[in-house]
């Protein structure tokens, strides 16, 4: 039991890690996105989804390791929560194992929230440069033409022109 104890101590700590890990290159890839710096935001992209499959085996791996600290106690998997397994701990391993959930609860409504604030920032950039598309085909389509009396016409053609005499 002592070793699906201190399994549970690993997998939190490493959990932990990987959110830390997540949020920071979240963060650094809003910054990247307000510096329209596309390379850096597509591999720090690449970080977290890679980070988020870890965090994603890890969760797994908890309830693996939980589903055999229940077997050993002959108990429902259901029933062994991170309380039941502190408390099966020495008092320093339960203590750890309570920081490290508190750091996770922390850290998880952090991450989505720069999640929120990243999807937001992706889709005021897609905006934007929907706008430059439609402004700049507008320019190319028809382009304006000055007739008589100044009249101001659409071209048919892609170059802007002035028809007529002075």
């Amino acid at each position: 039991m002592n070793k699906l104890i201190a399994a549970t101590h690993e997998i939190l700590s490493r959990q932990r890690d990987v959110y830390r890990h997540m949020l920071a290159a979240m963060r650094e890839a809003a910054d990247a996105m307000r510096a329209y710096d596309t390379p850096r935001v597509d591999e720090l992209n690449k970080i977290v989804e890679t980070l988020a499959l870890r965090a994603k085996a890890l969760v797994e791996a908890r309830f693996i390791v939980n589903r055999r600290l229940a077997e050993s106690l002959g108990v429902d998997p259901g029933q062994i929560g991170i309380e039941r397994i502190a408390g099966l701990a020495s008092p320093m391993v339960g203590s750890a194992i309570r920081a490290l959930v508190d750091d996770i609860s922390a850290l998880v409504p952090e991450i989505s929230a720069q999640n929120e604030e990243n999807r937001s920032l992706a889709q005021s950039s897609l905006l934007a440069v929907q706008g430059l598309a439609r402004l700049m085909r507008q320019t190319v389509e028809q382009p304006v033409t000055y007739g008589p009396g100044a009249a101001v016409r659409r071209a048919p053609t892609g170059v802007g022109r002035v028809q007529g005499s002075l």
